[in-house]
């Protein structure tokens, strides 16, 4: 805990944030943090609106984010290019000059990232105990492309002001069809027969 904050909070509140960070359930810490059981879930309540308890709880949970990010490697810009490796994907990596296809162990790692499996089949000849392997055909299957795109899409928060030209769109034709049928003969119903 933050000393500033630490020092706002009372050492049984202090409890119910450690024991609140163990599972999340914030009536069982508060029971474990010494709180009488029957009021435990308003007083759980109650607890997590304080802020110096919501500040600490925020606090210690991204610490907790941050190192196991820190752990795997894993970071919002690793993320980030991984997704741009998905957008930018040209099939024409998997192929050399010739368009034969390169060996797994050839593909450098953005190419090799964007495969999602690669099924073998290995083709035989003759039969019985004159069969003998001739060959192996590889499928390779992708990464859908269309799920990168979206998923930089919704990052970009470009869907956002695609839904907002869109209702705009359509609140336009509404309020067209509405100033047509003022026009002709058939009237704009306010209120329907039977509604009260």
């Amino acid at each position: 805990m933050s000393d500033h904050r630490a020092m706002q909070l009372n050492p049984r509140q202090r409890a119910f944030v450690a024991e609140y960070l163990k599972d999340r359930n914030a009536t069982q810490s508060a029971i474990r943090a010494g709180y009488s059981a029957r009021s435990a879930r308003q007083m759980a309540s109650d607890l997590l609106t304080v802020p110096a308890i919501a500040l600490e709880i925020a606090a210690a949970e991204r610490q907790v984010r941050e190192g196991a990010e820190a752990q795997a490697g894993l970071t919002l810009a690793a993320t980030l290019k991984a997704l741009q490796r998905g957008v930018e994907f040209d099939v024409r990596r998997l192929f050399d000059s010739d368009g034969s296809p390169r060996p797994i162990a050839a593909l450098d790692p953005d190419t090799a990232a964007c495969i999602e499996g690669i099924e073998v089949e290995v083709q035989f000849e003759g039969r019985g105990e004159e069969r003998r392997p001739v060959g192996r055909v590889l499928r390779y299957k992708l990464a859908r492309r269309l799920g990168y795109v979206d998923l930089a899409m919704r990052h970009f928060g470009a869907f956002a002001k695609d839904n907002e030209q869109a209702g705009k769109a359509a609140a336009g034709a509404i309020s067209e069809l509405v100033a047509q049928m003022r026009g002709s003969a058939l009237g704009v119903v306010k209120q329907a027969p039977g509604d009260a």
